[in-house]
């Protein structure tokens, strides 16, 4: 996936869609990739037309420590808004649900941005609302601390 001539193009159409400002722009740290892969603890999927590269799933799989119990986790999923006719998409769902099958995991979390495509589509695959998630910018205040 990485030798594919349009992987920063990807990059930028996803960032410009589920981007979240506080975080800034994206900069991908590839040893962190490699090594949580190398670790077994994360996954890769990808789906391609010829060789142009239309979307990715990055599979998180690990011991949740306050459970006990192996849970999946999607780091990152994206198909190109022109490719998501395809299916690509949801076969790159049904991949990553099989493997995190396979590796015994029990459940599998997706994140998906609100108001975004996935987030309209996710409940009518199954997928359950248990969370809303949260975030806070240290960056911009100045109560970092409890």
């Amino acid at each position: 996936m990485l030798a594919t001539p349009n992987l920063g193009e990807l990059f930028s159409e996803y960032a410009s869609e589920a981007a979240i400002p506080d975080l800034g722009a994206p900069i991908v740290h590839y040893d962190s990739y490699r090594t949580m892969e190398s670790a077994g603890l994360l996954h890769i999927f990808a789906a391609f037309d010829g060789d142009h590269l239309i979307g990715f799933l990055v599979m998180i799989a690990s011991i949740y420590p306050h459970f006990g119990k192996l849970l999946a986790s999607t780091e990152s999923y994206f198909v190109s808004k022109s490719h998501r006719h395809t299916g690509a998409g949801l076969k790159l769902m049904a991949i990553a649900e099989q493997k995190a099958r396979e590796l015994g995991a029990i459940g599998f979390y997706v994140s998906a941005p609100l108001n975004g495509v996935l987030d309209r589509l996710i409940e009518r695959k199954g997928f359950n609302l248990t969370n809303r998630v949260f975030f806070k910018s240290f960056s911009n205040s100045g109560d970092s601390h409890v």
